[in-house]
């Protein structure tokens, strides 16, 4: 060490001393301080073109720090100035036989072959790299059945402590060996062939352990939360007055379609994983360092978040699809860890499916029940078209007595039809009323006949849409009123005054 802080002072006053700095680099290597090795090689690169052994050690350096794509640049730009150099081409070899790209390595040893067909490691090189082209095939088939592992194994150096890679043969810090290689196994004779991943297994942005337990809670809590609105708002929140009937969309899915509901949340639960796993199969995409089942349970995650939203009444559905939309494209770029153009793709393959999945098993489910099929395309067109007109309110002035011909139009929804069917008629007298009877018939007789008790009113009535109605409003005459109709139905009617009973 001493020498090496001579050489320091001595550049500390002569930075321009190429061959000093050039000596204390390959100092600072020896004594695997590599980092510090790296910034001399790189200020000497700085400085001037760099000789084929500076060119060496700078990717040997890059190598043992773990940054093999740097190290393997460097070692493409030094064939490309001396391509006969075979200890280059083996070099290259060794970092991308380090980085996992054993496809890479094998073609530079076959290209080493060629230009040396007597290369004392070459045949034992090929068979070893063939031998792990296997194995990769074998794990991918292996990893694509793992649910929560981590696809990168590690241990730790039994001299220094510091993390490796499981398929490292020595330590990136200290040199030291990992494991004893089997016999007859090259890599005994090649110091350099297996050095370790550095920091890669800290690259990840959500360590796999982490992003699993997270998920997990989170998917937990949200299923608890899910049931116990379901039994809620389908239990003792259920609106059962008799007065009451659904003015909006948004009250018929929240109180009039839970069957619907409940076969839209069970689906998504199954079939969202499963899609966003199918939109990473079509961009042959996995996670970078996580296992599959992350994918799993972020589907999962994500189609409870969608169930817990849709119960907040009003824009609840609206809501949902929204906000689970721009989760899902965030997990998909941040915890995934995709690339960007990637992750758009993934996410609008998978969004897809995921929406004609919910739909489909609503309008599914709910033709069941209703006893009619619903086309969902249609059923989707009619509803949206009748969320922006929003329910009829028809009021019908008078004085008694008063008829009036009315017809209730369909909402042009068969669902709507049959989920909120009813009218809601509410009778508002000037004057407490006195033998003031509604009365509703159509052409096979009375449908409706209630007394009026007080100054208000209010009946329930269930319209056949398109049918034509007789509305009366009977009693003493002279009494002023106002009868109020409400429902989804459109409503045409026309009044006519009747005589005064004798």
């Amino acid at each position: 060490m001493a020498e090496i802080w001579d050489i320091e002072e001595h550049l500390a006053e002569h930075p321009e001393d190429d061959a000093a700095r050039w000596s204390l680099a390959k100092r600072y290597f020896a004594a695997a301080e590599y980092r510090k090795a790296l910034d001399h090689l790189e200020t000497l690169r700085r400085q001037r073109t760099l000789r084929i052994n500076e060119m060496r050690y700078l990717g040997a350096t890059l190598y043992r720090l773990g940054r093999f794509s740097e190290a393997e640049q460097v070692l493409k730009e030094a064939i490309g100035h001396w391509p006969e150099e075979i200890q280059l081409y083996e070099q290259l070899s060794r970092v991308q036989e380090a980085a996992g790209f054993h496809e890479a390595a094998l073609e530079t040893w076959r290209q080493i072959m060629a230009r040396q067909p007597d290369h004392p490691l070459g045949e034992r090189a090929v068979r070893r790299l063939k031998k792990k082209l296997d194995q990769d095939q074998k794990q991918k088939a292996s990893r694509s059945r793992r649910l929560f592992t981590t696809t990168l194994e590690t241990r730790n150096c039994p001299q220094c402590g510091v993390i490796n890679t499981e398929i490292a043969a020595r330590c990136w810090q200290c040199g030291a060996r990992l494991h004893t290689p089997a016999p007859g196994d090259g890599s005994d004779t090649d110091t350099e062939e297996e050095t370790p991943l550095p920091g890669s297994t800290d690259s990840r942005a959500v360590p796999p352990e982490i992003a699993s337990s997270m998920l997990m809670l989170l998917s937990g809590g949200l299923a608890l939360v899910c049931v116990i609105l379901v039994v809620l708002v389908f239990g003792p929140w259920w609106r059962d007055d008799s007065q009451w009937i659904p003015l909006s969309v948004a009250e018929v899915f929240q109180w009039r379609s839970q069957g619907g509901r409940i076969a839209m949340y069970l689906t998504l639960l199954a079939g969202w994983p499963l899609a966003l796993r199918a939109g990473m199969k079509v961009f042959s995409q996995r996670p970078r360092f996580l296992p599959m089942g992350i994918v799993y349970l972020m589907g999962v995650a994500l189609a409870e978040l969608f169930c817990v939203i849709s119960f907040i009444p009003g824009p609840g559905l609206l809501l949902g699809c929204l906000i689970t939309a721009v989760f899902s494209l965030m997990g998909v770029v941040l915890l995934l860890e995709l690339p960007l153009i990637s992750a758009l793709g993934v996410w609008v393959i998978h969004i897809i499916p995921v929406i004609l999945l919910g739909a489909g098993s609503f309008f599914l489910a709910e033709s069941y029940l209703v006893g009619e099929w619903l086309s969902p395309y249609r059923e989707t067109a009619a509803i949206v078209r009748h969320a922006r007109e929003g329910a009829a309110y028809n009021t019908l002035a008078g004085t008694t007595p008063l008829e009036s011909q009315v017809t209730w139009d369909s909402t042009g929804s068969e669902w709507l039809d049959r989920r909120a069917p009813e009218v809601r008629l509410t009778v508002l007298c000037e004057k407490p009323a006195k033998n003031t009877s509604l009365q509703i018939y159509d052409e096979s007789g009375a449908k409706l006949f209630d007394y009026v008790q007080g100054q208000q009113h209010v009946s329930r009535f269930q319209p056949v849409p398109g049918r034509p109605y007789r509305v009366v409003v009977g009693g003493d005459a002279g009494i002023r009123f106002s009868l109020v109709m409400e429902s989804m139905f459109g409503v045409s009617l026309e009044q006519k005054k009747m005589p005064a009973e004798p």
